[in-house]
């Protein structure tokens, strides 16, 4: 995921430095016997753990206190359709 920066500053004439964020997802289809068919789905998010900065607390409308995207997590989906 990629952004440009977002506004910033006075009248937000500024933009925020832009930043990359290396977002990995994996999936797989199990036929059980008993259960039928179950489908997993593991993500990792911010696989590379780097601290984002959206908003530096400057600006139009953003408030006085800075705002970070999400750091590191895994997430893991079970989907069973009856």
């Amino acid at each position: 995921m990629y952004s440009s920066g977002l506004r910033a500053g006075f009248a937000n004439t500024q933009t925020m430095p832009g930043w990359l964020q290396l977002n990995l997802s994996m999936g797989r289809r199990f036929d059980l016997p008993d259960l039928g068919t179950l489908h997993a789905r593991l993500a990792l998010v911010n696989a590379l753990d780097r601290v984002i900065e959206l908003r530096n607390g400057t600006g139009l409308g953003v408030g006085l206190a800075p705002q970070y995207a999400q750091r590191r997590g895994v997430y893991l989906t079970l989907r069973k359709n009856f």
